[in-house]
């Protein structure tokens, strides 16, 4: 039988954990479940970071309902999160910006308008915390110059020492979101081609 929603979604690249429960009363509950403790070192020897541990309770109902609370939910999830790395990295380094939204978009991390509005994809909660950053830095330096050119990614730089090191690292990191949170169609992950 094909599930509702995923029994689990982790986020911030498998640093978190959410464990999905479907229940029989209202309201969205999310209560945490624990860290789990981590070796000093993982097979390479360097340390491991700890996992968190979530339970997030859905209230049962029709399918597509339980599934439209859980996108909101990482949707929440994902501006809480991202809002906060957003608002220290243009605070530490000077930038300006408009406005800030989270969305689900399906081709794009991020943008930024002429205007300094920031818009961020709800699924860059589920990757590694440096791509995260890695993508709000380089929204952030939009705000400054709006093209590709060296100006812009001497600005980057600035930000973002290894920019061009995490720039491949973004190309194949769809693999970390969920499909099934973007379409409430289908249960199972599928991959986007995302560009910046």
């Amino acid at each position: 039988a094909v599930s509702v929603v995923p029994d689990m979604l982790r986020l911030k690249g498998g640093r978190e954990e959410v464990a999905i429960r479907i229940i029989d009363r209202p309201g969205c509950r999310c209560r945490r479940d624990g860290v789990e403790a981590c070796p000093a070192g993982g097979r390479s020897g360097l340390p491991v970071p700890a996992v968190e541990r979530r339970v997030l309770e859905l209230p049962a109902g029709e399918p597509e309902a339980i599934r439209a609370r859980l996108k909101e939910w990482v949707r929440q999830e994902a501006k809480a999160y991202l809002g906060g790395i957003l608002s220290s990295t243009a605070r530490e380094h000077g930038f300006k910006f408009s406005s800030f939204n989270v969305r689900f978009q399906k081709t794009r991390w991020g943008s930024c308008s002429s205007k300094g509005s920031i818009n961020l994809n709800a699924g860059l909660i589920f990757l590694p915390e440096a791509l995260s950053r890695y993508i709000i830095a380089h929204e952030l330096c939009h705000t400054r110059v709006m093209n590709h050119s060296s100006a812009f990614w001497k600005e980057l730089f600035k930000v973002d020492p290894d920019a061009l090191s995490r720039d491949q690292a973004i190309r194949p990191a769809s693999r970390y979101t969920p499909g099934c949170v973007y379409d409430l169609k289908k249960p199972f992950p599928t991959a986007f081609a995302f560009i910046l």
